[in-house]
């Protein structure tokens, strides 16, 4: 059975797709891409990617297991309104561009059709994201897309497999802003 999807996997795909995002990464959540990550004007329009969410249903198979997981891929968009003066431009225009690309890249894309049921991917919701200090400079907006997976026993613990040793938390010296960990399998 193909592995589910991961965050990287979808930041590829907008990166492969997209005809308007000038730069497109992970990131760790929405207020510390704010505060740590370093967007510059030259980024924008500027998409991150992140998992705020991932929810499964109640077993339907006693003794065994299975289930259906459904995982948000959140992408919040940092756009450029130096030369914005009214908000219109951050208000339609630009969130419709957004919105419209995101949606030609994500909506209806199925990467692992035998784990998805031929369900693929759904736009949910797009709205600004109002916890942040607003900024005559920037407006940022969030889009959520979905993707429901079934998970069964063979996702869960295998006897007799071989146990994860070690996650390496530490960040890339290197520049890289980069935050996620390194896994050590002793298998690989």
């Amino acid at each position: 059975m193909n592995p589910i999807l991961r965050c990287v996997d979808v930041i590829k795909q907008i990166r492969t797709d997209t005809r308007y995002f000038t730069k497109v990464s992970g990131i760790g959540d929405i207020s510390r891409m704010m505060n740590q990550q370093n967007i510059k004007q030259s980024d924008m329009p500027f998409c991150g990617v992140w998992i705020p969410n991932v929810t499964a249903t109640e077993n339907q198979n006693m003794p065994g297991y299975l289930a259906l997981e459904t995982t948000t891929f959140q992408c919040v968009v940092v756009l450029n309104m130096e030369s914005d003066d009214t908000g219109y431009q951050s208000a339609s225009d630009a969130y419709d561009l957004a919105r419209t690309d995101l949606r030609k890249c994500l909506m209806g894309w199925d990467p692992t059709p035998d784990r998805s049921n031929g369900y693929p991917m759904q736009f949910e919701s797009g709205s600004i994201v109002g916890s942040l200090d607003s900024s005559n400079s920037r407006a940022v907006y969030s889009f959520d897309f979905t993707l429901t997976y079934t998970i069964t026993e063979e996702d869960g613990y295998q006897e007799g497999s071989t146990d994860l040793i070690e996650i390496d938390t530490t960040m890339p010296n290197n520049g890289s802003t980069t935050i996620f960990p390194n896994i050590i399998n002793p298998t690989k």
